[in-house]
């Protein structure tokens, strides 16, 4: 409870009050890394709590989805349909082109799920507009790493006789039915994971990045400072930066949670809110910045 009401006020003082950095350098370095690391872990939990109320209203819809998940399994496989791989070779029984559409859950009118064509050539993947064009002697499908191009897999790397048809695919699919009615307790699990491990995660990922970030922006404070004529080392500058980006963290934070973009609304506030704390030091330049006051 000590250290929650600590980082109130810290957080408190280092967004409204200038006066205050005056302490921050009189403190230890570990203080100040201690409330960055407390910052971006709220901050993540903040996000992992949005994220999970989002979530919320689908919870009394799982059943149905669970159940519509089911239905889609089933019935995603045509039952005329047959496919034989033979030496590499693919043909079918059916008439050709052949289509599979997406479920209607999807709602996709414009684009089959697969396609099946065995006079083409994967080069005519992108013509055929599906998901998965197969031909003769290979499947064609999406490039994840690179967008409108595709992958082709060759049947050759298929060894022996191979049947699909309806049977087959149920002998597939069925054992992995009755493992849908967990979904319910993955979507628990979930919403844990966001809101306690994703904030810790993401709070020391977000820890290195932003000292990173600080280290470097500290170079444009540190010219400021030299330029109102502050005798404060790089080190001390750094130090008060850890506390000066406050605003400019939880001014991210809600851009993300509103899913709006504002350019210059982190490193601005940022120099803008250390030349008011350098004006601040300033006025007490003699008692706080001589050279034996650094903080180490």
């Amino acid at each position: 409870m000590n250290k929650l009401i600590t980082f109130t006020n810290t957080l408190k003082k280092s967004l409204t009050n200038p006066g205050y950095y005056e302490d921050v350098l009189a403190a230890p370095y570990s203080f100040s890394l201690k409330y960055l690391f407390a910052l971006l872990f709220f901050i993540s939990f903040v996000q992992g709590i949005v994220f999970t109320i989002a979530f919320i209203p689908t919870v009394p819809k799982i059943p149905g989805y669970v159940e519509e998940s089911k239905q889609i399994m089933r019935n995603l496989y045509p039952t005329g349909l047959t496919i034989t791989i033979k030496d590499g070779s693919l043909r079918t029984n059916v008439d050709e082109p052949y289509f599979i559409p997406f479920p209607s859950r999807f709602k996709v009118k414009d684009m089959s799920l697969v396609a099946i064509d065995t006079k083409a050539s994967v080069d005519s993947f992108k013509r055929y507009n599906t998901a998965f064009l197969v031909t003769k002697n290979a499947l064609a499908y999406p490039d994840s790493d690179t967008r409108g191009s595709y992958k082709v897999y060759p049947f050759s790397d298929l060894k022996g006789f191979l049947i699909i048809n309806r049977e087959a695919y149920e002998r597939v699919i069925n054992p992995i039915i009755p493992y849908f009615k967990y979904y319910p307790l993955a979507t628990v699990a979930i919403f844990i994971f966001f809101l306690m491990i994703v904030p810790i995660f993401g709070s020391l990922f977000a820890f290195s990045g932003t000292l990173f970030y600080l280290l470097v922006l500290t170079l444009v404070t540190y010219l400021i400072a030299k330029f109102m004529k502050l005798r404060l080392t790089y080190s001390q500058i750094l130090h008060l930066g850890i506390h000066g980006l406050t605003f400019s963290l939880l001014f991210s934070m809600l851009k993300t949670l509103m899913g709006i973009t504002i350019p210059y609304t982190y490193t601005a506030p940022f120099i803008i809110w250390m030349i008011i704390v350098f004006n601040q030091l300033k006025k007490h330049h003699d008692a706080i910045l001589s050279p034996s006051k650094s903080t180490k």
